[in-house]
């Protein structure tokens, strides 16, 4: 069964925070990794918070997703952006003069807890029509990296603006969602490579940011005491 936490007022919002998705959909929210959400729309073929309430749970259901009740915190979090939408004219920050995080704030919020779980995938790059892909291939654990057919795959186009930075965006496409083989995937990315409607509104880009080779000791050290070998 779905973990969740009812709310004061009804919403449709998805908030990233560290690794994890806060979702509020109708008068509940819950907590999952990104790689949950992104399989719940890929069960699905919607976008996590455009589901009802009962949508959501037989989904989550379907899937073994239990998910996380959200903090009050998190809570005020999901509320105070639905305010700032409410209230567009709101005096807030430029978003150009806001600083962004930098890697070892990252690292500060790994080592006192952030990192809520580890997920395994099988990576490759692939180029269609000029394009930069990215796939990513879910794995339960690393034993399974070889020998099993994969039930779905995340495919993300590849942008990289800096020598530090990569900007990775999930195709949304319906065609590329139901694809049942990895033939036919290659076929539409070739097709549609340029087609900005593949790429959905980018909600789901992922931003990351090299590490700087003087924090490479303090990764290992956090990475080791997760159990997680840098051999």
């Amino acid at each position: 069964m779905r973990r969740h936490r009812r709310m004061r007022r009804r919403m449709r919002r998805r908030l990233v925070i560290g690794g994890a998705v806060l979702l509020a959909v109708g008068t509940s929210a819950t907590k999952m990794s990104q790689s949950e959400v992104q399989q719940v729309e890929q069960h699905t073929g919607m976008k996590a918070e455009d589901l009802s309430e009962e949508q959501l749970d037989a989904a989550m259901n379907e899937l073994g997703i239990e998910g996380q009740e959200p903090t009050d915190q998190e809570i005020a979090m999901l509320e105070a952006e639905e305010d700032k939408a409410a209230n567009p004219h709101a005096a807030t920050a430029p978003a150009a003069q806001q600083a962004p995080t930098a890697q070892a704030d990252v690292l500060t919020q790994l080592e006192s807890g952030g990192l809520e779980s580890v997920d395994n995938y099988k990576a490759w790059l692939a180029t269609f029509s000029g394009v930069r892909f990215i796939v990513l291939e879910p794995k339960k654990a690393l034993r399974d990296l070889a020998g099993q057919k994969p039930e779905f795959w995340f495919v993300f186009k590849v942008k990289k603006p800096t020598a530090d930075r990569v900007e990775l965006f999930l195709v949304e496409g319906k065609q590329i969602l139901n694809a049942e083989t990895t033939s036919e995937a290659e076929r539409i990315l070739r097709k549609r490579a340029r087609d900005p409607a593949l790429y959905g509104s980018g909600s789901d880009s992922v931003i990351l940011s090299r590490v700087p080779v003087s924090e490479y000791s303090r990764v290992e050290e956090l990475l080791e005491s997760l159990n997680i070998s840098t051999q």
